[in-house]
């Protein structure tokens, strides 16, 4: 059997110029972390043992929701002319492999538990007094405005005046933006790696974590055993009232919460 990580090569190509060449394969496993087209059509198309959905933040909560519910079978995408199979059925047979331990599903479950990641980082440093603030794509999608997204840093930061604090920018935060945030005091924390992998490459790890809805609070934790919080807003910074109880849901997971 191969083995193939065949969703690095269709990122770059469409459903339909999946040839014959790899659907003459057979494959051990197919690797997703998002139910959209290129992966339903792959799934359906190659030949493979098994289907695994991987962990992609809240993105995963999301979908266990959506297929225990039965949303994604309501629809069959399938383009009989160009070829492009989306038969959502095929959905019934996906495999989990996540770090999360409170998911319900009738779907196999299997642990990531980080083992040999967190035995190369068992005797990093912590530094004292340090919190990372961990920014997400927010504004104009969940947050009103910059403006309020600003006022909420600002007051975070006026409240914690006795700790170094540092963001991590999405990569989708304009340059000017991030200039802003440094203006209120805040120390840039820059990587070109994955957050969790960039705690080593710096040689230590922050002593707090905090963020409004980024799932690195989860994997930080198992990762570096180190309890993250959530920062939990009031329905006025955000651009509706769905996309503030979308943040509710995930904040009243927890008991870890700062409240603003």
């Amino acid at each position: 059997m191969s083995t193939h990580n065949v969703l690095s090569y269709a990122k770059r190509i469409d459903e339909i110029c999946l040839g014959e060449w790899w659907q003459s394969k057979d494959y051990l496993d197919i690797f997703t972390g998002m139910i959209y087209h290129i992966p339903l059509h792959l799934m359906n198309t190659l030949n493979s043992e098994n289907n695994w959905l991987l962990d992609d933040g809240n993105e995963t909560r999301l979908i266990i929701r959506n297929l225990n519910e039965g949303i994604y079978y309501q629809t069959n995408r399938s383009k009989k002319i160009l070829g492009i199979n989306q038969n959502v059925q095929i959905l019934k047979k996906l495999k989990i492999f996540t770090l999360y331990d409170d998911l319900s599903t009738k779907h196999e479950i299997i642990k990531n538990d980080y083992r040999v990641f967190r035995s190369k980082v068992r005797s990093l440093a912590i530094r004292k007094s340090t919190s990372l603030l961990i920014g997400s794509n927010l504004i104009g999608t969940y947050i009103l405005s910059a403006e309020k997204y600003l006022e909420f840093l600002k007051k975070f930061k006026d409240r914690n005046s006795s700790v170094e604090i540092w963001y991590a920018p999405h990569r989708y935060l304009p340059k000017h933006l991030l200039q802003d945030i440094e203006e209120i005091g805040y120390k840039i924390f820059s990587y070109d790696t994955i957050l969790e992998l960039a705690q080593v490459q710096q040689g230590w790890c922050f002593e707090e974590y905090t963020s409004v809805r980024s799932t690195a609070i989860d994997t930080l934790e198992v990762l570096y055993g180190i309890q993250g919080k959530y920062i939990s807003l009031g329905q006025e910074y955000f651009v509706s009232i769905d996309k503030w109880e979308e943040c509710m849901q995930i904040w009243k997971a927890t008991n870890r919460i700062i409240k603003l």
